[in-house]
């Protein structure tokens, strides 16, 4: 399977990598099978996206986009009073 590294180089095609790391699931430590990339600036960012979006890395189709989010503020869940 892909280690960090094999990510790292696979992105610092398209930029320079800041970050990369892949999520591993705390009881087992098997990758849970996703990662994020922290690219240098959006430029770079967008060529890995177009270039990497849907390409195959070791059988297996990728996908590639922004992360959603960033910070977040804690949401409060709104009660259903029509129940």
């Amino acid at each position: 399977g892909m280690r960090e590294p094999d990510l790292h180089s696979l992105f610092e095609t398209y930029g320079s990598v800041r970050e990369c790391k892949l999520i591993l699931d705390r009881e087992t430590g098997q990758r849970k099978g996703f990662g994020f990339v922290k690219m240098a600036d959006k430029k770079s960012a967008k060529a890995a996206i177009e270039n990497l979006d849907g390409h195959q890395v070791g059988g297996k189709r990728i996908k590639v986009a922004n992360a959603k989010g960033g910070k977040r503020k804690k949401s409060r869940q709104k009660s259903n009073s029509s129940r």
